[in-house]
């Protein structure tokens, strides 16, 4: 069992049990920034309250980043990229906290810990050997973000699950997808599978 977990402009999930990938009958699954981890939290713009994306996104990241900025609190942020919530994306992040700004390494921190709680979760949930952690923040960031999401991930799971788990960082980079989707349907194709028709009746 292998858990995806890919914290970008939202966060996107995805898991494989046994080679095969688990998918809804009539929508997508895995949907995990749509789950609720604060009541009375930021809404999203799907009109959902509280949700890991709305607080652990790097839209999300950005925007508080942006507030610190413009208050002064986050000069090196400031001087190199403003206060444009669009221009601040992972690269400008990452460059901000190597630059000393502390106030955005904290909201970068405490996102990861809200990411690590949704993987602990999961792995009550799934059991899964592996955990795969993807995206820009991952990439841009590994030590300062990964860590995080591990050392979150080991306080809060249930000892009985430590050491059955590991966390990995993704390889593939912007070929993931593609990469994948032509492993889906060799795997279609070889194995004679029938993947699900997601239909709405």
């Amino acid at each position: 069992c292998v858990v995806g977990v890919f914290p970008g402009t939202g966060i996107g999930g995805g898991c494989v049990y046994r080679g095969e990938i688990i998918q809804g009958r009539h929508v997508t699954c895995m949907e995990v920034g749509h789950t609720q981890v604060m009541a009375g939290g930021p809404i999203t713009g799907n009109k959902r309250q509280g949700s890991l994306e709305s607080i652990a996104s790097r839209l999300a990241i950005a925007a508080a980043a942006a507030q610190q900025a413009y208050r002064g609190e986050a000069p090196h942020l400031r001087k190199a990229v403003g206060t444009d919530i669009a221009d601040i994306r992972s690269g400008a992040l990452a460059d901000s906290v190597e630059n000393g700004d502390e106030s955005v390494k904290q909201i970068i921190k405490s996102a990861a810990v809200h990411i690590g709680n949704a993987v602990g979760g999961l792995i009550h949930l799934l059991a899964p050997e592996v955990i795969v952690l993807g995206g820009g923040l991952v990439d841009a960031m590994p030590d300062l973000y990964v860590k995080t999401v591990e050392k979150t991930v080991a306080d809060f799971i249930m000892p009985s699950y430590h050491d059955t788990y590991r966390i990995e960082t993704a390889k593939l980079g912007d070929d993931a997808a593609v990469m994948g989707a032509a492993a889906w349907a060799k795997h279609v194709l070889t194995d004679e599978v029938v993947p699900p028709v997601i239909t709405k009746e």
